[in-house]
């Protein structure tokens, strides 16, 4: 009786130490650092509750688009689906600008995107980990650019214009935290 329950609480505590294994060797797969730096783990800033055109991005390369679903020619990664909103396509406030932010990895390009998900008057961005320029697709009439730079600065990003605040950029992960000047 007494090696049935040893053999039991064992077989248990190998079973329970072998599952805390594997997720946490998933969550800490990439740098040791818990994150993800694929850019194809990018969240958008498109609002996909919203009906409108279907249309599929490359998230290293945002000028390869195709209607359907595939991968990029360029890099073979999958096309990521975005949904246009038809208001935004015939909306004559809607402005296109592109403008630097500096950052490393697919990592910053999920946070830099990020912070411009769901905000009112924001209907895209995509920041391009090549050559540092994030492009962003606003209505000026409900968000100002100065407020846009303000938004990916607060999270740790220098923009063109405006400096991250030394707090925000020391929250960065390591790999993120690109040479300030």
């Amino acid at each position: 009786m007494k090696n049935k329950n040893f053999f039991r609480k064992t077989i248990l505590t190998s079973t329970l130490l072998t599952l805390l294994m594997v997720s946490f060797g998933t969550a800490y797969s990439q740098c040791g650092g818990g994150h993800d730096h694929s850019a194809g783990s990018s969240t958008k800033s498109v609002d996909n509750s919203t009906k409108g055109e279907v249309i599929y991005v490359c998230p290293m390369h945002s000028d390869v688009t195709s209607k359907t679903a595939g991968n990029c020619p360029k890099c073979g990664m999958a096309l990521e689906k975005r949904i246009i909103k038809s208001s935004e396509s015939v909306n004559a406030n809607t402005k296109t600008e592109t403008f630097g932010v500096n950052g490393n990895c697919g990592m910053c390009k999920k946070k830099i995107e990020g912070a411009l998900t769901n905000k009112k008057g924001i209907s895209s961005s995509e920041w391009n980990q090549e050559t540092k320029q994030l492009t962003v697709t606003y209505n000026p009439d409900v968000i100002k650019i100065e407020k846009i730079h303000q938004l990916v600065a607060d999270t740790g990003y220098d923009t063109d214009k405006i400096k991250a605040p030394d707090k925000a950029y020391n929250k960065l992960s390591g790999c993120c935290q690109y040479e300030r000047k």
